[in-house]
């Protein structure tokens, strides 16, 4: 995996442009430390930088890669799986190469369908190519969103970087505190759209394009979403078996690499999913797979299941067991890789079973995703089920929703059509109402009558709102199921792959998600609701299509435990004096008032996610030092 900079300045000097992309890459150096390079156009006012971390043909891909018919150059973070068979497409049209990389063909496949090339990839990537020709630069990100790009222009200078912390180093843009996404983080714990916690720096959403050119500024373009709802009407037997077939493609095209690639095994159906078809694709290789745990308590370890995987697939097992000792000693280094908070405490053991991974390998895959795609979370079983009484008592109204059978009760529910108002009152929360405005306060961790912060800040609930439906939208009106998966897709799942990315980096080491092929991410929402949730089972379909993969005692889990951290156990004992001076008394600048803070400490429901996400912003306010002005 890589890290990329880049420049535009009317103002700086090639002197000035050089320092400030060495400034740019020093901040990034543990995203590659197999070297840098960088590129200074002609006319001395464009930039471009690179680090990299070799994994398909080490030695030979060094960026910025220039391609010599043409003149461009590209610098690129990511990997594109099919680059094989993109590469043996384009010699058909006769092109030739000089390396076996994927770099390469990025370069020779612009060259052939121009913007139209990222159509053709399948991977994850963030690239930056400069067309000489046209004096532009053409910049992308993948389909979901796996590898990060984030850019600044005041329409004299135009940066971007892998990292925020990279545009910062360049002081063209001191760091100051985005009022409005510091409100969505409080709402969601992750922000909308292209928005970050610093004003004025945005992200390239998943599935976009960005052109810069000196003359005509910015162009940013949407080239994929997840497709209009298009349900199979195959039978289950089908699609079981086509499902399973994508996966397992999935999981053999993510392996392509020019060093070992391990795996991440929680124990859970995903990451034993993924790791069982990697044996199955490479019966003869040595495998190693790692875990995280905890020694305090059954409730926080899954290594029973995570060891049963890796006994049937014969796989190394590192297991790194994780305390609070080491939660206070890297946290505030977490959140600087971070750049910005996002997601949950999960964060913290991911990094350190990272560092772990680092000692052995460079590249690693993971089950991320699989509850994104195929409705793993109970908040999916909860819409269900509501759906199902709604259809009973309403039927007429739901007509051209589907519909989730709950037996004879069904029949008896019709009855209450006539008490709507009463149990719309009974259940305040807005059972009858608008599904996004559902969604929306189920998500909603802001719960506070009064502003808890010490700075001043407008909280705008309905201007959050708006933008929350704007992206929840309507693309799937007759699947109630996929119109949450998609607004998570879009939100959600942003957050856990900007965990991803950073962890991993942090470590160098090269991060895979194979569940999130996009192939199968289009295939996933395709499917009928109805096997999506089974018989109260949620992933149903899934589950059906990794079976014969997976040892009974992963398969017949009833348990969810989505790697817990016992921070309640540790913010009682170990933890204690830490986060009392981390949010009250060792901080002159404190973000939060202090009743709030008091109250969270010392609330019997435990560590809350609202503790978590005043923790997490507080030292990211320290560590960063934004303006609130």
């Amino acid at each position: 995996m890589c890290g990329i900079v880049g420049i535009y300045s009317k103002d700086f000097s090639d002197e000035d442009i050089l320092l400030t992309l060495k400034k740019m890459l020093q901040t990034i150096t543990y995203r590659g430390p197999d070297g840098q390079g960088t590129f200074i156009t002609l006319d001395k006012t464009l930039g471009l930088g690179h680090v990299i971390l070799s994994i398909i043909d080490p030695g030979h891909a060094q960026q910025p890669m220039a391609c010599h018919a043409s003149g461009n150059q590209i610098i690129f973070n990511g990997c594109i799986f099919n680059y094989k068979e993109i590469r043996a497409l384009l010699i058909q049209e006769g092109y030739s190469f000089k390396t076996n990389s994927d770099t390469e063909v990025i370069l020779k496949a612009y060259l052939h369908w121009g913007e139209n090339c990222v159509n053709y990839f399948n991977g994850m990537w963030a690239f930056a190519l400069y067309d000489q020709r046209k004096n532009l630069l053409f910049c992308s990100r993948d389909r979901l969103g796996i590898k990060p790009f984030y850019y600044y222009d005041d329409g004299k200078n135009f940066v971007f970087a892998s990292e925020i912390k990279a545009i910062l180093a360049t002081k063209i843009i001191a760091p100051i505190v985005c009022k409005p996404a510091l409100e969505e983080y409080l709402t969601f714990q992750f922000t909308l759209g292209n928005k970050t916690l610093f004003e004025n720096i945005k992200k390239l959403e998943p599935g976009y394009n960005l052109i810069f050119s000196p003359d005509k500024g910015l162009q940013i373009n949407q080239y994929w979403d997840v497709p209009q709802e298009q349900v199979h009407h195959k039978s289950e037997e089908v699609i079981t078996e086509e499902l399973k077939e994508l996966i397992s493609q999935s999981v053999n095209i993510h392996m392509t690499a020019d060093v070992p690639v391990g795996a991440y095994l929680s124990g859970g159906l995903d990451s034993s999913a993924v790791t069982s078809l990697m044996r199955s694709h490479f019966p003869q290789a040595h495998i190693k797979v790692f875990t995280g745990a905890f020694q305090e308590g059954l409730a926080y370890d899954e290594t029973e299941y995570a060891r049963e995987v890796a006994k049937v697939t014969d796989a190394e097992h590192i297991v790194k067991y994780i305390s609070a000792s080491e939660f206070q000693q890297h946290l505030q280094k977490i959140i600087w890789h971070m750049d910005e908070p996002a997601a949950g405490p999960g964060v913290f053991p991911q990094y350190l079973i990272s560092q772990e991974v680092s000692k052995h390998l460079r590249v690693v895959v993971g089950g991320q995703g699989g509850d994104e795609i195929f409705g793993g979370y109970a908040r999916y079983l909860i819409f269900a089920l509501e759906q199902a009484i709604k259809k009973a008592i309403l039927p007429s109204t739901t007509s051209n929703v589907t519909s989730y059978k709950l037996g004879d009760l069904e029949n008896n529910l019709s009855v209450l059509s006539s008490y709507v108002p009463m149990l719309r009152s009974y259940w305040s929360k807005g059972l009858f109402e608008e599904n996004s405005a559902r969604y929306f306060h189920l998500i909603n961790r802001f719960k506070q009558s009064s502003n808890f912060l010490a700075c001043d800040l407008s909280f705008n609930q309905e201007r959050i709102y708006e933008e929350f439906s704007l992206i929840y939208g309507n693309r799937f009106e007759n699947s109630l199921f996929s119109q949450n998966m998609y607004f998570d897709l879009k939100t959600h799942l942003q957050s856990l792959l900007h965990v991803e990315d950073r962890v991993s980096m942090a470590n160098s080491i090269e991060s895979r998600v194979p569940l999130l092929d996009y192939r199968l991410v289009e295939y996933a929402f395709s499917i009928p609701d109805t096997l999506k949730i089974k018989d109260g089972k949620m992933k149903y379909i899934f589950t059906k299509a990794i079976s014969e993969y997976l040892p009974p005692k992963v398969l017949n889990r009833t348990d969810k435990k989505g790697f817990p951290v016992p921070l309640d156990v540790w913010a009682k004992n170990e933890l204690k004096g830490f986060l009392h001076d981390t949010l009250l008394n060792n901080n002159p600048e404190n973000l939060f008032q202090k009743k709030y803070v008091e109250n969270l400490l010392n609330n019997d429901q435990g560590f809350s996610r609202d503790l978590w996400g005043a923790l997490s912003l507080q030292m990211w306010y320290s560590t960063f030092k934004p303006s609130l002005n």
